[in-house]
């Protein structure tokens, strides 16, 4: 059912922000979208194929934005299919995504940018946050026209079904693909182990970790945790925020691990 907007949002003079970081890793932000869907969307360089991880909410054109990005068909490698990360996939013609996600980019879920109708979809009161979300997650629009009503993800096409240990070879670089599941049953991460970059998506990043959504599992989180400190790497690229140092990723890792072993699990979905 659509309402009536709450408020009037100015446009945005540009959409997205990028800022480059070591050689060949470019991030991808959307500014004026509410930290909660606010993910970073990675660009990397190899001398074959460049990737990028993550597309990102989709309601304006990665395409368009930057084109050079796309000169060499990019392979986009999806940590999950929720809508601040797949909402872009559409612009893309070949898309990596985890076996037990790829029907939820083929065919996605309901989606809103209003905060009630996102935690309704979600399966959670977002609560965890500490704080209240305000009715839309957006500060201004990407253009005049755009009908915040009429947000959906767009479907796309998945490609490239992806597991642990799968290598993706962009030339100069090589990526291993990672199980990281907890946030989301096919949540992935990527291992650059000759550069030390480890791209995690949302099983860690410097924030309050999700696990209370529908499909999300504690269990399987503590998994995820256990894993990544098992993992040598010399940043982590997260799906929201900045880069973490080693020391900062695995302190957030012992300190969910801790948390989670002190409270019952009651966040496990069917």
């Amino acid at each position: 059912m659509q309402r009536s907007k709450p408020m009037t949002l100015d446009v945005a003079p540009a959409w997205f922000v990028q800022t480059k970081y070591r050689a060949g890793i470019t991030r991808i932000t959307e500014p004026y979208v509410h930290p909660l869907l606010r993910a970073s969307i990675w660009h990397l360089q190899g001398s074959d194929r460049d990737v990028f991880i993550d597309a990102g909410l989709g309601i304006a054109s990665l395409r368009n934005s930057f084109p050079h990005l796309f000169a060499r068909s990019p392979l986009l490698l999806l940590t999950h299919a929720h809508l601040d990360h797949a909402g872009g996939a559409y612009e893309f013609d070949d898309i990596g995504v985890h076996e037990s996600e790829a029907d939820e980019v083929r065919q996605p879920r309901a989606a809103s940018l209003y905060a009630d109708a996102l935690c309704k979809h979600l399966g959670t009161t977002l609560n965890v946050l500490g704080s209240r979300l305000p009715p839309v997650l957006l500060d201004a629009v990407p253009e005049e026209h755009f009908d915040i009503d009429s947000f959906h993800v767009r479907a796309a096409a998945a490609t490239q079904t992806l597991v642990e240990n799968d290598s993706i070879d962009l030339g100069s670089r090589r990526l291993t693909v990672l199980e990281l599941p907890g946030h989301s049953p096919g949540s992935l991460g990527f291992l650059d182990s000759e550069s030390g970059a480890l791209f995690t998506g949302d099983a860690l990043y410097d924030g309050t970790l999700l696990d209370d959504l529908a499909h999300s599992s504690a269990t399987d989180y503590r998994a995820t945790m256990t894993h990544l400190l098992s993992l040598e790497f010399a940043v982590a690229y997260p799906g929201h925020g900045p880069p973490l140092s080693p020391r900062k990723a695995r302190a957030i890792c012992r300190k969910y691990l801790a948390r989670t072993q002190e409270e019952p699990t009651t966040s496990e979905h069917a």
